[in-house]
């Protein structure tokens, strides 16, 4: 983790114990001048003092702390009565700790396996996790500064101090674990709702999409012979597009050889149609790519020859004045000279 993520888990770390320490100071308040209460109040003022000593002034931790970078965070953050909370570097290398138990608890398979009992259970697994009471035991045992033992003082007293210690030290771990885990929760949250608002978004982009492409209608023959435009200039274009976007649209889209002949007298495109298609396609595509527009009837229009068994369409411009449609012409082939008629004696 990089210093700009311990900084921010630095603050978290001060944000727990301050919200603890407030509700704490509350309990404090109205437990003041109550008959009853006496057993409570020295419970929560020995809570307070363990509270802190986990943390400790700015100037302070400036001074002894050797990750300085990481109270950027809370400083950028301090207002001017400077009231964040900042943690002793041993109580941050616990929160370190915690939040790397936590990151691999909260995960997205955990999520489906557990659902809504996601939160109950990761915090019973890490409330039971010994390295992790261990490590807080020592971070308070060395923050604190234990009183000196009297000789003279009854052993019960003594006895009873520990027990009262060592309960609190174990009711404050579950209370700052159990925030801790409430923020890392919250932030696991957002995380996963943005990870979804993401998906949704690729999902109804590509569903989009698809409609979009339903609702737009597929170049065919029927497309070609239903296109009223002049000299099928739309059947053409739309053509043309399609074979920009792919040149295999004729494979694609299982045109056959006949249609692919057709499409290539009309638009004037010299194909061998005892080619293989494969052949056919590839001259279609070619001089389709290379044509800027379709001639004008007025223009040109298309005469058609099939020269003997070579069967090459040949398309050449005749110019008219009376039929300006296409006109189309076979070869009459060799003369045959006529037998003389003989004469019947």
């Amino acid at each position: 983790m990089d210093f700009s993520g311990k900084g921010k888990l630095r603050y978290i770390s001060g944000y727990v114990l301050a919200k603890l320490k407030y509700t704490l100071s509350k309990e404090i308040r109205n437990s003041l001048y109550v008959k009853g209460k006496e057993t409570d109040l020295a419970r929560y003022q020995f809570e307070m003092d363990i509270f802190n000593s986990l943390t400790c002034s700015y100037d302070e931790l400036n001074m002894s702390t050797t990750e300085g970078d990481t109270l950027l965070e809370t400083k950028r953050k301090q207002n001017e009565r400077e009231s964040l909370t900042n943690v002793s570097d041993v109580t941050f290398n616990f929160f370190q700790k915690l939040e790397i138990v936590c990151r691999e608890k909260f995960t997205h398979g955990r999520l489906v396996d557990t659902g809504k009992y996601l939160f109950s259970s990761v915090k019973e697994e890490v409330l039971g996790n010994y390295d992790l009471f261990e490590t807080w035991i020592k971070c308070v045992v060395s923050s604190r500064n234990q009183p000196t033992e009297d000789q003279n003082e009854d052993i019960s007293n003594i006895l009873s101090t520990m027990v009262m210690a060592c309960e609190n030290y174990i009711e404050i771990f579950q209370s700052v674990v159990t925030l801790f885990l409430k923020v890392n929760l919250s932030q696991f949250r957002r995380d996963y709702l943005t990870f979804l608002k993401k998906e949704k978004g690729v999902a109804l982009r590509k569903k989009v999409m698809q409609k979009s492409l339903k609702a737009t209608k597929s170049f065919n023959m029927k497309f070609f012979s239903e296109d009223n435009s002049t000299n099928k200039e739309v059947s053409f274009l739309r053509l043309k597009s399609e074979l920009m976007q792919s040149e295999k649209f004729f494979n694609d889209n299982s045109f056959t050889k006949k249609e692919l002949i057709s499409l290539g007298q009309y638009f004037k495109i010299k194909a061998n149609a005892q080619q293989k298609k494969d052949g056919i396609i590839h001259v279609l595509v070619k001089g389709i790519l290379e044509t800027q527009h379709v001639n004008t009837p007025e223009e040109s229009h298309m005469d058609t020859k099939q020269a003997g068994p070579s069967g090459i369409l040949q398309i050449s411009t005749v110019s008219t004045e009376s039929d300006p449609g296409p006109s189309v012409q076979s070869d009459p082939g060799p003369s045959v000279p006529s037998e003389p008629v003989r004469k019947k004696e």
